[in-house]
């Protein structure tokens, strides 16, 4: 069965995941963008898919297991890790903003 346009817009493409570790990599190699471990490595929707979180570079970020669960916010420690977060991105995006309508997939009219 064909995915539809929305299930394709929030994926992350082979292309796209690239572009995120290439960008997300120090001398170590690719790392956590919090907290700079390379090990157990994910790359996280900062807006969530399950909020229309596109898979696009800046809406993306590598994280390892355990900054992934703070800032899913299974452990204690979100605020911290989305401001590293935040930060990380802006260094990357200086216009990024976490409410832009460009992290977010928006059905064509």
């Amino acid at each position: 069965m064909a995915k539809s346009k929305r299930t394709r817009k929030l994926e992350i493409s082979a292309l796209v995941r690239a572009e995120v570790y290439s960008r997300d990599t120090l001398y170590e190699g690719v790392c956590c963008a919090a907290c700079g471990t390379t090990y157990a490595l994910h790359i996280h929707h900062i807006v969530y898919r399950s909020k229309s979180g596109a898979g696009v570079p800046k809406n993306l970020v590598t994280l390892c297991n355990n900054c992934h669960d703070k800032a899913h916010g299974k452990i204690k420690g979100k605020h911290e890790i989305m401001s590293r977060i935040e930060q990380h991105m802006l260094y990357h995006y200086p216009d990024w903003d976490i409410d832009s309508d460009d992290l977010r997939y928006r059905k064509e009219k």
